[in-house]
């Protein structure tokens, strides 16, 4: 059995470069994104079970604060929040502070505190399927793994950096349950490669203007989310660098291109503009105005890089077969 972990921003063209390799190489694919969603109209319609059981009191209480209009919403992201109000608990700090004091700090009134401290409490601890983005990873990795493969699969996990939980912390997770599945099923032999999808900044933004311009209503990322997830990927170096690895070149001025049409407060506030532009170049490593040459992340050490506006999906998946082909040759021969 072979498994693959994809890993690439939200827009890059991973997920239908998976459905190729579905499609015309009979690859298995294990989206995250998936798997999130059969697990979200459950955790869902288990805090409205719940709220709509409270007394009078209490959700009189939520009302209050709005917090009976779209109850969960994201829940991987280790918060409970209350999109009508704006109120977020961190569900993370669950086994460190009490309910009455995560309300607190979410913005409850103290005299509210007690009235809603037993009801919430007891929603946070028995409906939300994942507090934080690492037990949904470990999560996500145990449905996948408790399907049952033939020798010959290959499984593509389909997967996206995120805040909190980038590639090292993906990476790892994915490796120490590859290790424990090995342990349990003695019997199959699992190889590992890891593949980073890629697409330059300036195509990025192009194809999430034009998806939100086609009314898409499926899983897509607002802002700047998507390029804060592709500086997860890369490492800068300087524009003189001779070395290996250099997938693309990125400067100040692209930057500010890409907050001017992602950051829509952005192109009448030059106080918003400035700060945006500077935090998204810090984060992809970028100082003053200068340029600079992009590599893979050593966080994630990769056995093939797709650039997705390099070719068709097809020729892009045709080339991954060879290269997994060539990588697995390549580790029998220096067996």
């Amino acid at each position: 059995m072979i498994v693959v972990l994809g890993l690439g921003a939200s827009c890059t063209g991973k997920s239908t470069l998976c459905r190729e390799l579905v499609t015309h190489h009979h690859w298995k694919v294990a989206d995250t994104d998936e798997f999130y969603y059969q697990a979200y109209p459950k955790a869902k319609d288990a805090v409205k079970t719940i709220i709509d059981s409270l007394s009078k009191g209490s959700q009189e209480c939520l009302s209050r604060y709005k917090l009976t209009d779209k109850i969960v919403d994201f829940p991987i992201t280790g918060e409970l929040y209350f999109e009508g109000s704006g109120i977020k608990i961190d569900l993370g700090s669950v086994h460190k502070e009490s309910t009455e004091e995560l309300l607190k700090k979410a913005g409850i009134q103290d005299a509210d505190i007690p009235l809603l401290a037993d009801s919430l409490g007891e929603a946070i601890k028995e409906v939300i399927p994942f507090r934080g983005l690492e037990q949904f990873f470990n999560c996500y990795l145990e449905h996948v793994f408790e399907q049952k493969f033939e020798p010959d699969d290959i499984i593509i996990l389909d997967v996206n950096p995120h805040s909190g939980f980038g590639p090292a912390q993906i990476l790892a997770a994915t490796e120490k349950y590859i290790e424990s599945y090995s342990s349990a099923h003695q019997d199959q032999s699992v190889e590992f490669f890891k593949v980073l999808a890629y697409c330059p900044p300036a195509v990025l933004s192009e194809r999430l203007q034009q998806r939100e311009k086609s009314g898409y209503t499926g899983n897509t990322a607002m802002g700047l989310y998507s390029f804060e997830q592709l500086s997860q990927l890369v490492n800068a170096v300087p524009i003189d660098y001779k070395g290996p690895g250099v997938i693309d070149t990125l400067s100040a001025a692209d930057i500010g291109k890409i907050v001017d049409k992602h950051v829509p407060e952005a192109s009448g506030n030059m106080r918003v503009f400035t700060k945006a532009r500077l935090d998204l170049a810090d984060k992809f490593g970028i100082h003053n105005d200068e340029e600079v040459k992009l590599v893979a992340t050593k966080d994630f050490p990769c056995d093939a890089i797709v650039d997705t506006s390099k070719a068709d999906v097809e020729t892009l998946a045709n080339t991954l077969v060879e290269d997994i082909t060539a990588s697995r040759q390549a580790t029998m021969t220096n067996i």
